[in-house]
């Protein structure tokens, strides 16, 4: 017989506890000593106890730790949401420059193809017109690609005056600086191109938008990832090394 094992504890927290009710949490016995609480990205919470531990106890314990779950279960259950398949659907969320838009529809008489994206407070509104009549992965896309173009367009506003800033840091003169969607690249500088940046860095926040643009202006006078760039990048972002890894966490969360 096994040593461990898993089971579904859903009637472990009643009463005032509504969280067992929203969310099933699995308990992993094993020989451990302690109990602790794990929150796992896709298994949800993990409740691990030793082998003969009794359930009251487990279930004090998970009484006395509700506020804690009810936290992290509800971010938990944001970041699905951010990390979900996009729909473009009302009711989805979208980073814009620290902030949250919600996603919301209205009907339009227009036979244009693509739906109209305008922002309006803290929602992102696409008047669908003639998109309102498709269906399936044509208004997915329809959706999708009105969505990307309100974001490109301000980018356009958004970005420039970052990049204009950090060359006055380094006294460069200012690049041509282009718009792309890029699923890997967060930008990338050419001596003849100037610099392009992805649209998908409005989805971030402004900490992370302002290490990418410090990041290819750097490139603008050390064309490699050397001591002198390094060094050159923190003067302008002291926490440069440690945005990069939160930027390399989190790239998933930023998407389209």
């Amino acid at each position: 017989m096994s040593r461990q094992k898993a089971l579904l504890i859903g009637r472990s927290v009643r009463g005032n506890q509504p969280l067992a009710q929203r969310e099933s949490m699995q308990l992993i016995r094993s020989r451990r000593r302690s109990l602790m609480l794990e929150i796992h990205p896709e298994r949800g919470l993990l409740v691990r106890a030793p082998l003969r531990m009794p359930q009251k106890e487990i279930e004090a314990f998970l009484h006395s730790r509700r506020d804690w779950i009810d936290k992290h279960q509800a971010h938990l259950r944001h970041e699905r949401r951010l990390r979900g398949p996009r729909r473009y659907e009302p009711g989805e969320v979208f980073g814009y420059l620290g902030e949250e838009l919600t996603l919301a529809h209205e009907p339009g008489d227009s036979m244009r193809r693509r739906p109209k994206a305008q922002r309006r407070g803290a929602s992102l509104v696409l008047t669908l017109h003639r998109a309102g009549t498709l269906s399936g992965e044509e208004r997915r896309q329809a959706l999708r690609d009105s969505v990307i173009a309100w974001y490109r367009q301000a980018a356009h506003i958004e970005l420039p005056p970052r990049v204009a800033f950090f060359c006055d840091q380094l006294d460069l003169p200012l690049p041509a600086i282009s718009i792309a969607h890029q699923r890997r690249r967060w930008g990338s500088c050419s001596s003849r191109s100037g610099l392009r940046l992805n649209v998908r860095l409005l989805l971030c926040d402004e900490t992370l938008i302002d290490y990418v643009v410090a990041h290819e202006v750097c490139h603008l006078r050390e064309m490699n990832h050397g001591p002198r760039f390094h060094d050159l990048l923190e003067g302008l972002i002291p926490e440069a090394r440690r945005l990069s890894q939160r930027l390399g966490r989190e790239s998933e969360r930023y998407r389209f």
